[in-house]
């Protein structure tokens, strides 16, 4: 269950996934969604992206964003670390 004060526009993103099987990671045409818990840096896989990315992290015990960074190169493969533990990581491309 979500919290109730969770951000609306990744609400909206949600719905618009599906769930990659046997991962903790829902897809859709602009957007990745994973639940991450603790590690010390991701991977991102952003070769599906054409354009500039938005990587935002967000707070799953609030459902709140903690962390955006805008104009992320799409097309190519990132190393994130979120700022804390668990995290998870919503990927969407403009």
């Amino acid at each position: 269950m979500l919290p109730k004060d969770t951000d609306t526009d990744f609400l909206k993103a949600v719905v618009n996934t599906i769930p990659v099987k046997e991962r903790r990671m829902l897809v859709g045409i602009k957007d990745i969604i994973l639940y991450a818990e603790q590690q010390n840096e991701l991977e991102l896989d952003l070769t599906g992206f054409a354009s500039p990315c938005m990587i935002r992290c967000l707070d799953p015990r609030t459902g709140k964003v903690v962390l955006t960074l805008d104009g992320i190169q799409g097309g190519i493969k990132k190393q994130f670390k979120p700022k804390s533990w668990p995290a998870v990581i919503w990927v969407s491309s403009k």
